[in-house]
């Protein structure tokens, strides 16, 4: 329900058209676990969420629907208590990730054409970089503190990067041994780009 909002206000239709509008949203499976697929109808403050994989329908009467500096989400069903999201950012239109019960949550939000389409698009790729320290940022690499085979805790430096001047201290997020250093002293980096990987 939350993502038939944020859809509507990211195309920003006009509020006769959002409140007719008809959304699917996919949430994305973590690891191994399989995307589940709903359509999200709202007529007035009724919205009606069906999984679309088992056919279950739920409707509720919307009270409210806040969204925050953008990024909190408070939303209360009649009846209900209010229920608070933490709302990380959208991508394109079609990305809207969120934070909620302790973990994030991914999310495509397709209009009916995008999700008709959906099925000659690419799955995204799921990358697992739990082993690997990424750069937060471009830059230059000032100094790498650990070697291969070294091991170390969390909370440990791992390198400095520089940038606009400011240096930035990277700390190790697990406990592990290094397995790769990708770059060394006087590298320049880009964003996302691999430094470090653990075993």
């Amino acid at each position: 329900m939350i993502c038939h909002q944020l859809k509507n206000q990211a195309l920003r239709y006009s509020q006769p058209d959002a409140e007719k509008k008809i959304i699917y949203a996919r949430i994305m499976g973590k690891d191994d676990e399989a995307n589940k697929d709903f359509k999200v109808e709202a007529n007035g403050s009724e919205m009606t969420v069906t999984d679309l994989e088992t056919g279950v329908k739920t409707t509720c009467d919307i009270e409210s629907f806040n969204l925050i500096h953008h990024s909190l989400v408070k939303m209360q069903a009649k009846g209900q208590e209010v229920d608070t999201v933490q709302f990380l950012g959208s991508k394109d239109d079609l990305y809207f990730d969120f934070y909620y019960a302790g973990g994030p949550v991914k999310t495509q939000v397709f209009d009916e054409a995008q999700y008709r389409l959906s099925v000659y698009m690419a799955e995204p790729v799921k990358v697992d970089h739990s082993k690997s320290v990424l750069s937060p940022m471009p830059g230059a690499v000032v100094q790498v503190m650990v070697e291969v085979g070294q091991t170390v805790v969390d909370g440990q430096d791992l390198c400095v990067i520089e940038a606009m001047k400011m240096q930035n201290l990277l700390k190790s997020e697990r406990d592990g041994v290094i397995k790769s250093i990708n770059v060394k002293a006087g590298d320049s980096v880009a964003v996302d780009e691999l430094l470090i990987e653990f075993e």
